[in-house]
């Protein structure tokens, strides 16, 4: 089936909600209903927001095809040992003007095929998804159908395993066999471990480590250090799905634990998840888990540093399913430099509108911009083409260039 079909018939059958398990009442199909999220968040939930269509009862392709969780039980203590990963390559800095589009907590409604097309006209050359694919709507297929029908089948695309996507992670049908299949289509995008759970991962020179710390598997804190205690490149980022409360905005609870946290910023790399559905972003941090410290918040708004025991931290969990709030808990932080996220906006530290219902969105980073492999800079935009965040960011000489070289495979 042309992949332009498949997504045809997934808009059409996904939106009249002829996947969910009980009927969706009217009042709730209205793009300013509700939906209860894990821990009592609510937030709206765009991909009910369609009418109903004649295609509703359309058959599924993988009708009769048993759920991945059946095919193969999920391993949750498969962890690969890092310390077997070839050597890195020469590759120092990213490529000049590298785009990469990082997003969270999709679906497969309207709103995510929109983020989708957002990310096509940025250009960007990469997207990395921090988890939470199809909320089971549909089967994988047509999750992958949607992605190549937007962006290409041979589009290089990097996903952090959310707790939405376990029942159909494994499985000759499954998510990690059709990640698997669209990394060997993408030879420019190389990645060594468990594909989206404990995985090293590089793109022109950019270094990704992608984790399923909180949410699936053991050992992530020593795959973490252990990858991350050799020599690298210039820019390295962690991603992983879950949180902890207090790096986030909303209501999600403490499900990571501070050591992954603590391990990226000891060595510089930042930090992007996703699993609330708001967009927030820190100022530097030098002192991550000390909550008394305001975790070492420090420096400009908008421009942070990378560095040794110098972090930052990103959600970015709008990529379609639904929007939320920040939490009333949150309001007195002091470590946040831009969020967006109903009834709030703040940008670079000044709070910018009370809009309810904010828009959904990816944030892009461009690396070594201005001819300096050293800088890159980002920015948040909404599928309204609303820019809601611009920062600049500052990485170190990577410590195999400060020491001693790196060698090559």
């Amino acid at each position: 089936m042309h992949v332009r079909t498949v997504w045809l018939w997934v808009a059409l059958g996904v939106t009249s909600g002829c996947y969910l398990s009980k009927p969706v009442p009217a009042e709730e199909r209205s793009r300013a209903g509700t939906t209860p999220s894990a821990s009592g968040a609510k937030g709206v939930d765009a991909s009910a927001a369609q009418p109903p269509t004649a295609a509703a009862n359309a058959p599924s392709p993988d009708a009769g095809r048993p759920r991945a969780s059946r095919d193969r039980p999920i391993d949750r203590d498969r962890v690969p040992d890092a310390g077997t990963l070839p050597p890195r390559s020469p590759e120092l800095a990213p490529e000049r003007n590298l785009r990469v589009a990082f997003l969270g907590d999709q679906g497969l409604g309207t709103a995510a095929h929109e983020v989708l097309q957002l990310i096509k006209r940025e250009r960007a050359a990469l997207v990395v998804h921090a988890g939470d694919l199809s909320y089971g709507m549909a089967p994988p297929s047509a999750w992958d159908a949607m992605i190549s029908e937007a962006l290409g089948a041979d589009f290089p695309y990097l996903v952090a395993a959310g707790n939405h996507d376990l029942d159909d992670w494994y499985g000759p049908a499954g998510f990690a066999a059709l990640l698997s299949a669209r990394l060997a289509r993408t030879p420019q995008l190389r990645c060594e471990g468990e594909i989206g759970l404990s995985s090293v991962c590089r793109f022109r020179g950019l270094e990704l480590l992608i984790s399923g710390v909180g949410t699936v598997g053991t050992d992530h804190e020593g795959f973490l250090e252990r990858s991350l205690s050799r020599p690298g490149p210039t820019f390295r980022t962690c991603v992983w799905h879950k949180n902890q409360h207090d790096l986030q905005v909303g209501a999600k609870l403490d499900e990571v634990g501070w050591a992954a946290y603590e391990i990226c910023a000891r060595h510089g790399a930042a930090i992007i998840t996703g699993h609330e559905h708001s967009y927030a972003r820190t100022l530097t941090l030098t002192a991550i888990g000390d909550r008394g410290r305001s975790f070492g918040a420090v420096g400009d708004p908008g421009r942070v540093e990378l560095g040794p025991n110098r972090t930052f931290v990103v959600v970015s969990g709008l990529g379609g399913h639904s929007t939320r709030e920040r939490s009333a808990d949150h309001m007195d932080d002091r470590w946040w430099a831009s969020i967006y996220a109903n009834n709030f906006q703040m940008q670079n530290g000044k709070a910018t509108g009370s809009e309810p219902l904010i828009a959904f969105g990816a944030l892009f980073i461009d690396f070594h911009v201005g001819g300096d492999p050293r800088r890159a800079r980002a920015y948040f935009k909404t599928t309204r083409d609303e820019v809601v965040d611009r920062f600049e960011i500052e990485a170190p000489a990577p410590r195999s260039v400060q020491q001693r070289g790196v060698q090559g495979p």
